[in-house]
């Protein structure tokens, strides 16, 4: 069992009256369901993951505590899977059982966030209600928070609340006087919701699953964080699952949550990518260690990709399904290539990455398309615990950081061997005496930065631009341009706007009045905040 929560208090509900008993109700409405799959693997190589979520929700139940989880993972890595597989271990719980209801974040048709789409959903999973509000919906909603709420709280709720799935329900006066402005029924309106979740949770403990949550608005991760954080002693998980690039928009995430728990999900190890692979076709009678490598080359160990090759197998007839025994033509499936987009095979590529390898890339991506090992040897060593007064980045390169500069040094021979990164040769280094790389592929360096928080991104910056100072003496007007913008990305303005000035100092010396006065505006700007 889990060590208690610190700060732990206990909540005394007043339990709501009983209702009256709610008139009988219309059966739930009928959707569609989904066909089964042709080819399925059982889930390999999550058991970790699956077992922390299982930890999470005993968690919440045990200590009448709200969870928050981040899933966070690249398309295809299996996010949704890892979540499915989890709701089927939660109703064989006797010992704890609890409901499980889904939502989702969605995009319009200009790829923009539908505003509170993940909580609409998650509402109409609960209430049972269609897409599209009918008078059913009504009467099931209505009926729905009579069981929940007191009976002189119900009105209210019905029209705070269906609100967010688009249910009108008439304003009660004292509503209508407290609520004539916007924002003031805004709020009450979240504050409701979040009341209503925690009476429900009194009744049986919650699992709420917020999905694609990197289409959210930045709204609905406000309103999802207040909630989370202001839930008190319920038994709630609010289980998210995101892409990385939501946690870059969404910066302080999770912060002031009681417990908030977040997990990573990378491409599938080899040995596992092989397994699974070998799961999705358990129906052919033998498949050659070469073309089950090779899939697994192909795709990354990305569990979508792997799915969607085989599919192509059966589509492109390279698998014989003529037989109750099926057979797998090794030279087609040779032939076979995944077709998949240029930002699904860099998502793929990235996500193929060790975390040592991720962290390396991060620190390297902010000087741009080249970077330098030292520098990456500094950072690191950065981030290290330090004695009071930590010394400079240079010489933070040497000395106890020997095992840091082996490793770094060996990551990026790893690195190169994979065609993420290129070493020049030392005469090409632009920084005399120092091991230059290039990152082959610059949409990959990009979406590394895009992926990264916001705030380590801005320590990086900083350290970054703190070495690059360190090293160079005599800068050109470029290299003082490109120093100050570090230093602007890494938060230090008056920094940056002293080497935006050194730099139109350089560029008029050098009798180029554009570029000087160009300098000369940035660098007063800056100073002008």
């Amino acid at each position: 069992m889990p060590p208690p929560i610190p700060g732990l208090r206990s909540v005394v509900r007043a339990e709501p009256p009983p209702a009256a008993p709610p008139p009988a109700m219309p059966p739930p409405p009928t959707l569609p369901i989904n066909e089964p799959r042709i080819v399925r693997s059982a889930l390999v190589g999550r058991a970790e993951h699956l077992a922390t979520l299982s930890d999470v929700v005993a968690r919440a139940i045990d200590f009448q505590a709200p969870q928050l989880v981040t899933v966070v993972g690249n398309q295809g890595t299996g996010k949704t899977r890892l979540i499915n597989e989890l709701v089927p271990l939660l109703a064989q719980s006797r010992d704890r059982p609890c409901r499980v209801f889904h939502g989702h974040a969605e995009r319009d048709r200009d790829g923009q966030p539908v505003r509170h789409a993940a909580l609409a959903s998650l509402l109409r999973d609960r209430f049972e209600l269609l897409p599209i509000p009918d008078e059913t919906s009504r009467l099931r909603f209505a009926h729905e928070v009579r069981t929940v709420m007191a009976s002189d709280q119900v009105a209210e709720m019905l029209h705070l609340v269906g609100g967010f799935v688009g249910l009108d329900y008439p304003a009660s006066p004292f509503l209508q006087a407290v609520t004539e402005d916007p924002e003031q029924h805004t709020e009450i309106a979240r504050t409701a919701l979040r009341r209503f979740i925690e009476l429900d949770a009194a009744q049986s403990p919650l699992v709420l699953v917020l999905d694609d949550m990197q289409w959210a608005d930045l709204d609905t991760l406000g309103l999802v964080s207040e909630i989370v954080t202001g839930l008190g002693g319920s038994p709630v998980v609010l289980l998210t699952a995101a892409r990385p690039d939501m946690l870059v928009h969404a910066a302080g995430w999770g912060e002031g949550a009681v417990d908030h728990e977040r997990i990573d999900l990378r491409n599938l190890e080899p040995d596992d990518a092989e397994q699974m692979f070998r799961n999705l076709l358990a129906r052919v009678s033998d498949i050659t260690d070469e073309t089950a490598q090779t899939a697994v080359e192909m795709t990354g160990g990305n569990p979508a990709f792997l799915e969607q090759l085989v599919r192509l197998y059966l589509e492109n007839g390279t698998i014989d399904t003529r037989a109750a025994v099926w057979r797998l033509d090794p030279d087609r499936a040779a032939e076979t290539e995944l077709p998949i987009s240029i930002e699904e095979a860099i998502e793929a590529r990235i996500a193929a990455l060790e975390n040592d390898e991720r962290d390396l890339l991060e620190k390297a991506a902010v000087f741009g398309n080249v970077f330098w090992v030292s520098a990456v040897i500094a950072m690191t060593r950065l981030e290290a615990e330090l004695p009071p007064l930590p010394p400079g980045p240079l010489e933070l390169e040497w000395g106890d950081g020997e095992d840091v500069r082996r490793r770094v040094s060996d990551l990026v021979a790893s690195l190169a061997d994979r065609d993420y990164v290129l070493p020049l040769e030392a005469d090409d280094s632009s920084i005399p005496g120092e091991a230059e790389v290039v990152f082959k592929h610059n949409l990959e360096r990009e979406l590394i930065i895009r992926s990264t928080e916001i705030s380590r991104l801005k320590r990086y910056y900083l350290s970054a631009a703190q070495w690059l100072e360190a090293k160079t003496v005599q800068r050109s007007d470029e290299q003082l341009e490109f120093l100050a913008i570090l230093y602007e990305r890494g938060g230090e303005s008056r920094r940056a706007a002293h080497c935006y000035l050194q730099g139109g100092d350089r560029a008029r010396g050098r009798y180029a009045p554009e570029e000087a006065r160009a300098l000369y505006e940035k660098g007063l700007a800056m100073l002008g905040e």
